[in-house]
């Protein structure tokens, strides 16, 4: 249900997931990248892309995370938002754009 979807603990390993199943379509279809670097949450998947922290692993320490997260802060107490501006986004796109397509799911 969408509303136990929401809850950090289950969210993050959600993202996780899904982050490691783009770039593992990509890889099948040729795309692969030399390097994976990631913040916050995105760093998780970029170790499980760069073979440094097995994707069991690193789904049952996410799921640890949101958890202790969720503890810290009750249920629909807390937000996060992160954001770049779009001039300088848009900038690094075209300076490194045969990057860009493994960059935006290592560091989703």
């Amino acid at each position: 249900p969408e509303d136990q979807l929401r809850l950090t603990f289950n969210t993050q390993p959600a993202i996780l997931t899904a982050s490691v199943a783009c770039a593992r379509v990509l890889a099948e279809n040729g795309v692969t990248c030399e390097i994976a670097a990631g913040h916050s949450l995105g760093e998780y998947s970029a170790l499980v892309q760069a073979e440094a922290l097995d994707f069991a692993d690193a789904v049952r320490i996410v799921r640890k995370r949101g958890q202790f997260m969720q503890e810290a802060v009750p249920v629909g107490e807390g937000s996060m938002a992160a954001g770049i501006h779009i001039k300088i986004l848009n900038e690094y796109i075209e300076e490194n754009s045969r990057f860009f397509i493994q960059l935006f799911f290592i560091l989703y």
